[in-house]
C-alpha cells in the first residue's frame, strides 16, 4: 500500500478513527454473539460495522480492506439470514478476519504518517477459507509464513549499531521470522544524568514484559576501556534489548519513550528486512476526538444521517494540549495578579489609592471566576469516557482464558466515568498488566475452583468511579488471593527484605510488597506473567501520572487492585505549607485534615513518633527530616502543625513549620538535576514568581518506611 487515491489526507485520518471505533464495537459484539448465537440484533450491528468499513475503504481506494470486508460481510449476511449457524469454527474465522482488517488499516496509518514498517498481509488464504465456510466445506488450516520461504531473508543481518550477536541468538531470531513473526530491537544509550537518580537502568528489561517477550539483552561497549581516559560519570556501554512484540511498535515506543535520561534507537526485524522505526522525539498521534462522529462521509452506501446537523467536530490532540498550556499560564497570571492585589491592600491605605485597590480587587475576583470557567471548559473538552480504554479488555481476556485453559468472565462498571484524554492514553499499559496478572495468578483452573466450592468460571471485574477530584479504577478477581505468609517468605528468599522487617509488617503491608522490583510468586514462567517483573513498572507508571496503586486481598476469596488518579495531569488543588525554610505543596487529594497538636501529645516509640488521633495511633514524622533539609527554623514551643496524609491505603502525619493556604497549582516537570530528589513529583510557580516544590505522597510513605528501624 504505497499510494492514496485522494489528495486530502483528512479523509484517511477520519477513516482511521472511525475504523478503530467499529473494530472495538465489533469485538465487543463478537463476545456477546458467542454467548448468544441466535441474537439477530447483535448480528445486524456487526454487519453494519463491517459494511461501513467496506464502503469507506472502497471510496478511498483501499482495495484489500474492501475485498476482505466484503467476504466477511457475506458470511455475516448468511448468519443473520439463517443460511449458516454460529459455531466456534465460524467465530474463530470471524475474529481472524477482524484481526487482519486491523492490520490492513494499521498499514494505512503507517503509510499516511510515514512511521513504522508495513505488514501488508496476504489475505488470499483467509478469503479462501471464508468462502469454503460459506459453501459448507471444511476450511483448510491457516497457511504459515514458513510456507513462503521466498519472503524470508536467507541470512539474517542486523545493523552494526546493534552490536555483534552470537549465531545461536541470530538463529532464534531467524526461526521467529520464518514463522511470520518479528523482532524489535532497542538500543538504549544511558546519559550521565541518570547517575544519582533512583532509576535502575536494568528495570528497562522488566518493562519488556508489558509489550512482549524478552528474547535477548546485552551490553554494547563503546570502544576499548582505557583507564587513562576513563570517565566515571559516563557509561562505557549501551544496553540492547531484543523482544518479540505482542503489541504494535507504536505501543513499544510509547512505553520506552517514557524513560528519562536515555536516548533510544528502535529497529524492527521482519521478513521484509531490518527497518529503523521512528525517532525518540517522534510526534504523538495527532488526531483526537472531542466526541467522535459516528458516520463516515466516505461511506456512500451507509446511512449518513448522523453527519447531518452534527454538533461535534474532531479536534487535533496538539491543539487541545496547546489550549491546556495556555489556560495553565492564565492561572499562573491570575495567581500573580491576586498576589499583587494582596500586597497593595496591605501597603496602600490612603485615598485615592485605597478606592482604586477596591476596584482592582473586584476585577481580580472577576478574572478568577472567568479563568475557572475557562479551565472547566477546556477540561470538559479533554474529558473522554474511560470505556475507550476498557473496550479492549473483553477480547484480551477471552484470548488469555483460551490460552491458559481457564474460564473467565469479565464484568465492567462505570464505563462512562470521564477522565482526561492524556491520562487515558497512559492508563492502558498498567491496566493490561494488572488484568493479565489477575488472569494468570488470580483466577484458578476450573477443576480447582470446583474443588474449593466456587463456580468453575472465574470473574474479573473492572470498574471506575469519581471520588472528589480523583478517578478510582479497580481490578477485582474472585481467585485464590494473595497469601501474606508466602509474600513474606518470598521477600526474604529473594533478599528484598530482612526477616525482622517482614515480620514487623501488617498483612496489608506485606501484600503490597508485590510492587517491589523483581518480586514474583509464580512457580513457573508463562507467556502471560510470572517473570517477577511488571508490578514495579505498573507502580512507576502510575506514580508518573501523580497517582497511587495498592492491593487488598483475602486468601481464597480474591484480590482488588486499586488505582487512584487525578482527573488531569496539568492542574491540581494543593495545600501550601512551610518546612525548613522552604515552601512545599501537597496535593489536596492526599490531605485528610490539618491539626495543631501540643508538643507533649507526641509519644516516642523507639525511633518513631506517634500521636493519639481520636483513639487511633498515628505515626508522625518531620517533613524536613524525611527530605533531609537543614533545620533553618525554630520549632514552635507550644504546638506542632501536623497534616494527616493518606496514600496507597496508608496514613501518616507530617510535622511542618506552618500551614499557609490552599491554592490551585499548575504542575511543571522538574529540571534534570532535581529529578532525583526523593519525595518530590514536580514544581509550580507562586504568585510572587517563586518556585514551590510539589510533594509525592506515596513516595513520602516509602521514605517513612525506610526511616523505620
Amino acid at each position: 500500500m504505497s499510494e492514496f487515491t485522494l489528495d486530502d489526507p483528512s479523509f484517511y485520518e477520519d477513516f482511521l478513527v472511525e475504523a478503530q471505533e467499529h473494530f472495538e464495537l465489533t469485538e465487543q459484539n463478537f463476545l456477546v454473539l458467542e454467548e448468544n448465537p441466535g441474537d439477530l440484533d447483535i448480528l445486524n450491528a456487526i454487519f453494519r460495522s463491517v459494511h461501513t468499513i467496506k464502503g469507506a475503504a472502497g471510496f478511498l481506494g483501499l482495495s484489500k480492506v474492501q475485498s476482505l470486508a466484503h467476504i466477511g460481510e457475506n458470511v455475516l449476511d448468511d448468519l443473520r439470514k439463517g443460511r449458516m449457524q454460529v459455531t466456534p469454527q465460524v467465530m474463530e474465522l470471524l475474529f481472524e478476519t477482524v484481526d487482519t482488517l486491523k492490520v490492513l488499516v494499521d498499514d494505512v496509518r503507517i503509510t499516511l504518517r510515514k512511521q513504522g514498517a508495513l505488514v501488508d498481509p496476504d489475505i488470499a488464504s483467509l478469503m479462501q477459507r471464508l468462502e469454503a465456510l460459506r459453501k459448507g466445506e471444511s476450511p483448510a488450516p491457516a497457511a504459515t509464513a514458513a510456507a513462503r520461504p521466498s519472503e524470508v531473508k536467507a541470512t539474517l543481518q542486523v545493523p552494526a549499531s546493534l552490536g555483534t550477536l552470537e549465531p545461536a541468538v541470530l538463529q532464534r531470531f531467524q526461526d521467529i521470522i520464518e514463522q511470520g513473526g518479528s523482532v524489535a530491537a532497542i538500543r538504549c544509550e544511558l546519559r550521565p544524568e541518570i547517575l544519582g537518580t533512583p532509576f535502575n537502568p536494568l528495570s528497562m528489561v522488566s518493562m519488556v514484559d508489558l509489550v512482549g517477550t524478552l528474547l535477548h539483552s546485552t551490553h554494547i561497549m563503546k570502544g576499548q576501556l582505557d583507564l587513562a581516559t576513563f570517565d566515571p560519570q559516563c557509561f562505557p556501554f549501551d544496553l540492547a534489548l531484543y523482544l518479540q512484540p505482542a503489541e504494535s511498535m507504536e505501543a513499544v515506543k510509547k512505553l520506552f519513550d517514557g524513560v528519562k535520561n536515555v536516548d533510544l534507537q528502535y529497529h524492527l526485524i521482519s521478513p521484509d528486512g531490518v527497518q529503523a522505526f521512528g525517532e525518540a522525539s517522534a510526534p504523538k498521534t495527532p488526531v483526537a476526538a472531542a466526541e467522535p462522529r459516528k458516520a463516515a462521509a466516505a461511506d456512500k452506501g451507509a446511512d449518513k444521517s448522523a453527519d447531518k446537523g452534527s454538533d461535534t467536530i474532531r479536534v487535533s490532540q496538539a491543539k487541545l494540549d496547546a489550549f491546556m498550556n495556555t489556560v495553565a499560564e492564565l492561572i499562573i497570571c491570575k495567581t500573580m495578579i491576586s498576589h499583587v492585589v494582596d500586597r497593595c491592600e496591605t501597603e496602600i491605605t490612603a485615598e485615592p489609592g485605597a478606592s482604586l485597590i477596591k476596584e482592582l480587587r473586584k476585577s481580580s475576583l472577576y478574572l478568577d471566576q472567568v479563568s475557572k470557567e475557562i479551565q472547566a471548559s477546556v477540561l470538559g473538552i479533554r474529558m473522554v469516557p474511560i470505556k475507550t480504554v476498557f473496550s479492549k479488555f473483553p477480547r484480551m481476556l477471552r484470548d488469555l482464558a483460551k490460552a491458559s485453559g481457564k474460564k473467565i468472565e469479565l464484568q465492567m462498571a462505570g464505563e462512562e466515568t470521564e477522565i482526561d484524554k492524556s491520562l487515558i492514553e497512559e492508563l492502558s499499559d498498567p491496566l493490561i498488566h494488572l488484568i493479565r496478572n489477575s488472569a494468570d495468578h488470580g483466577v484458578e483452573m476450573p477443576e480447582k475452583r470446583l474443588a474449593s466450592g466456587k463456580p468453575e468460571t472465574g470473574t474479573v471485574t473492572l470498574r471506575a468511579r469519581h471520588e472528589g477530584d480523583s478517578v478510582v479504577v479497580e481490578i477485582e478477581d474472585d481467585g485464590k488471593g494473595i497469601d501474606p505468609f508466602i509474600i513474606r517468605a518470598k521477600a526474604v528468599e529473594k533478599g528484598l527484605m530482612s526477616q525482622e522487617r517482614v515480620d514487623a509488617l501488617s498483612d496489608e503491608e506485606a501484600v503490597n510488597l508485590i510492587f517491589l522490583p523483581g518480586f514474583s510468586t509464580a512457580a513457573t514462567v508463562t507467556d502471560i506473567s510470572g517473570r517477577g517483573v511488571g508490578m514495579d513498572v505498573v507502580r512507576s507508571n502510575v506514580r508518573r501520572l501523580n497517582g497511587q496503586v495498592s492491593v487488598q486481598s483475602v486468601v481464597g476469596q480474591g484480590s482488588i487492585f486499586t488505582l487512584r488518579l487525578p482527573l488531569t495531569l496539568a492542574i491540581i488543588d494543593a495545600l501550601l505549607m512551610r518546612s525548613g525554610g522552604q515552601v512545599f505543596a501537597l496535593p489536596g487529594t492526599a490531605v485528610e485534615e490539618t491539626l495543631l497538636v501540643p508538643q507533649e501529645a507526641v509519644s516516642h516509640l523507639a525511633r518513631r513518633k506517634a500521636i493519639n488521633l481520636r483513639g487511633e495511633v498515628l505515626g508522625v514524622t518531620r517533613l524536613r527530616e524525611l527530605l533531609r533539609f537543614n533545620e533553618s527554623e525554630e520549632e514552635s514551643a507550644d504546638e506542632l502543625s501536623i497534616v494527616v496524609v493518606s496514600a496507597a491505603g496508608r496514613r501518616m502525619g507530617l510535622i511542618v513549620d506552618a500551614f499557609m493556604r490552599r491554592q490551585e497549582m499548575v504542575i511543571k516537570p522538574l529540571a534534570p538535576y532535581l529529578a532525583s530528589l526523593p519525595g518530590i513529583s514536580g514544581a509550580s510557580v507562586m504568585g510572587d514568581g517563586g518556585v514551590v516544590l510539589i510533594l509525592d505522597p506515596a513516595e513520602l510513605m516509602s521514605l517513612t518506611v525506610q526511616e523505620a528501624p
